[in-house]
């Protein structure tokens, strides 16, 4: 047996310098979504930008679709071209209502995906601005409550995902507080249920309202 052995000179990679600049260009957003008969649909979104949150809720549009189009046409600005925009979910269910709702809007679609995983969609429009949507999860694999409690900023909400996954239930109910079954268990214990129903009288919880703000809690988390 015979080995052949090239000899080639190659030069060191050069190393990158940091920017000495952090940059502030981008936004984030978070979709809600209710699983009924094993079909996901997403009844709210919020989009926060550093400054303000915007958020749109299902019943104040004729169906999920003129909902999702509201909210992205949201950030097609000008000011926005060239901003990153994280969801800490787009590799699972949201890419694929996003994906949706941007080839509507766009015919200029690239996605970066690797292993099955939606790493950036670069999406462009008006023939000369872009918006890169991006999976934070990837940079900061952690759920958002244990992100918010390691980096010491506001503490994620809570909700009762669970309960509007019965078609039954109106978005715009207001009334008795959810019961506990109904919170995710490994985001709330029994003592933090209670303490949340001291907050609300009896028949005073709103859904739409609780959705909105808990939506709009974890975009600034």
């Amino acid at each position: 047996m015979k080995i052949k052995k090239i000899i080639r000179k190659t030069s060191f990679l050069k190393s990158i310098k940091p920017s000495i600049f952090r940059s502030d260009k981008f936004i984030i957003m978070d979709l809600d979504t209710r699983n009924i008969n094993n079909i996901n649909t997403p009844y709210c979104i919020s989009i926060y930008d550093g400054k303000k949150c915007n958020s749109f809720y299902l019943t104040n549009y004729p169906n999920e679709k003129i909902m999702l189009i509201t909210a992205i046409n949201c950030v097609m600005k000008r000011k926005f071209n060239q901003y990153k925009v994280f969801f800490h979910n787009l590799s699972y269910f949201d890419s694929v209502f996003l994906l949706h709702i941007l080839s509507d809007l766009s015919n200029d679609i690239k996605p970066i995906i690797n292993h099955g995983n939606f790493i950036d969609l670069n999406f462009k429009f008006d023939n000369k601005y872009i918006l890169y949507f991006r999976e934070s999860y990837l940079l900061l694999p952690a759920s958002l409550k244990d992100l918010a409690i390691n980096f010491k900023v506001q503490q994620k909400g809570l909700f009762p995902h669970l309960f509007v996954n019965n078609s039954d239930i109106n978005l715009n109910y207001i009334g008795k507080i959810p019961e506990y079954k109904y919170f995710n268990e490994d985001e709330i214990s029994l003592d933090e249920y209670n303490n949340y129903c001291t907050k609300f009288n009896t028949n005073n919880w709103d859904l739409n309202s609780e959705c909105i703000k808990y939506c709009e809690q974890d975009c600034i988390s």
